[in-house]
């Protein structure tokens, strides 16, 4: 088979430049067919130097034609094989380039890592070596060490005098050892220093408090009494409403209205978190209005203060929170939306 036969079998590029090449070749082969001068090695010779500039021209042109390669990513780099030693030299090289308001993943793990294998010695280490980076720091090392000795970082916390001595998901964590009956989790909560943990409350309000995360195991907190206590006594656990109006929306409405919780901010930033766990279910606002028909008036009451009081706070915090509001209001009935001067 002839080169013109198969040209167009071979992509469009290299396709143009085979013809072209025939083409030629064709033409060289009329010429030297009536002219017999030449010798037949000067012709061979000819033919293989055309031959393989043509096929370092094809090469060029597959190469340019090809998509390049993006280089493959290295995989997640396991850690946790690394020494002591080798965690602290990658921290201190690692805190000399990085941002201290911002550090990188790895720089939290390094500093997790270390308390995993040092505990308390650890977090000592790093205030001495790393003070750029140690508050960023601090938590993931302390996190680390409840891994590795949750009584023994428990024990920490419970004495110190720091704020924040540890982040409330680890605190929670902590707690959790001493969920097997509700007395021992008492007992282990009345030890906690609850006073020195802080949370910000719609973004702008300072209060003393912990966050819960998404998976936290809020039967404990509840079963034991200790939320309710906590919560009476002016301590906001952010997500322990949404979390519970998730499980069992009356039963989270019910004790809200019932909680002796004198914060009139914290009050309200709780039916906030209850109001938002009806966003995620399509029957979400008949349930809620079957719910609020079903309370008290007294609770009902309760309610509409809570609501007037985000309204009262919502221009303070940004248009997010205005935003927000503005879609969960239509969830309340007629009757429960919190009358404006217009209205009056």
């Amino acid at each position: 088979m002839k080169l013109k036969d198969i040209v167009w079998l071979i992509p469009l590029p290299v396709g143009v430049l085979a013809f072209l090449w025939s083409s030629h070749q064709g033409s060289e082969a009329t010429q030297l067919s009536s002219s017999r001068t030449s010798s037949s090695e000067a012709h061979t010779v000819a033919r293989t130097s055309s031959l393989d500039e043509f096929t370092h021209r094809i090469k060029e042109i597959n190469e340019q034609a090809s998509p390049k390669k993006t280089a493959v990513q290295p995989a997640s780099m396991d850690f946790s094989q690394l020494s002591v030693a080798e965690l602290k030299e990658k921290l201190l090289s690692e805190k000399a380039g990085g941002d201290p308001f911002s550090p990188n993943d790895n720089l939290l793990e390094y500093a997790r890592l270390l308390g995993l294998k040092e505990g308390k010695n650890a977090l000592a280490w790093l205030k001495e070596n790393c003070p750029e980076v140690y508050d960023e720091c601090y938590d993931s090392c302390f996190d680390g060490w409840a891994d590795a000795d949750a009584h023994g970082a428990f024990a920490y916390l419970c004495q110190s005098d720091q704020v924040k001595p540890c982040s409330g998901e680890t605190l929670l964590k902590l707690l959790q050892t001493y969920a097997g009956n509700a007395e021992s989790y008492r007992q282990a909560s009345d030890q906690v220093p609850w006073e020195l943990f802080r949370v910000w409350v719609h973004g702008g309000i300072d209060k003393i408090g912990v966050q819960l995360a998404d998976n936290t195991d809020i039967r404990p907190l509840l079963e034991s009494g200790v939320a309710q206590t906590l919560a009476e006594e002016g301590f906001y656990m952010e997500g322990l409403f949404k979390s519970w109006a998730s499980q069992d929306f009356s039963e989270a409405l019910k004790n809200w209205s019932e909680w002796a919780t004198a914060d009139d901010q914290m009050v309200a930033a709780q039916f906030l978190e209850i109001l938002r766990s009806q966003t995620q279910t399509p029957d979400g606002p008949a349930r809620f209005e079957q719910s609020l028909r079903q309370m008290s008036p007294e609770a009902q009451e309760r309610v509409i203060d809570a609501i007037g009081i985000l309204q009262v706070e919502m221009p303070k915090y940004g248009t997010m929170l205005q935003e927000e509001l503005t879609q969960l209001m239509p969830l309340l009935p007629a009757d429960f939306q919190p009358q404006t001067d217009s209205d009056q």
